[in-house]
């Protein structure tokens, strides 16, 4: 994957007995999430290296009435988007 960094990640280094540690990646954009942003999440949850639990590309500023997202995370066979649509107000 070379180097690439995320918006924001949530982990923790408390125990590290406990593999992994990393729970959420999350791409966020003014504008509309590009196919990159969605394969980067993806990415950080398939690969080996991070074992991410859940992904988050989050569009905050394409849709004037809407945060829209998807919410992503391996269900035992795939890596699975859940489409989300959040009213702003």
């Amino acid at each position: 994957m070379g180097i690439v960094r995320p918006d924001i990640i949530v982990h923790s280094r408390e125990d590290e007995t406990i593999y992994p540690q990393n729970y959420l990646v999350i791409e966020a954009k003014k504008k509309s999430n590009t196919d990159h942003d969605e394969y980067k999440v993806f990415s950080f949850i398939i690969d080996k290296r991070f074992l991410y639990k859940f992904g988050l590309t989050i569009s905050y500023g394409s849709d004037k009435e809407n945060i829209i997202g998807k919410l992503w995370y391996f269900n035992g066979d795939n890596v699975v988007p859940e489409p989300i649509k959040i009213p702003k107000a």
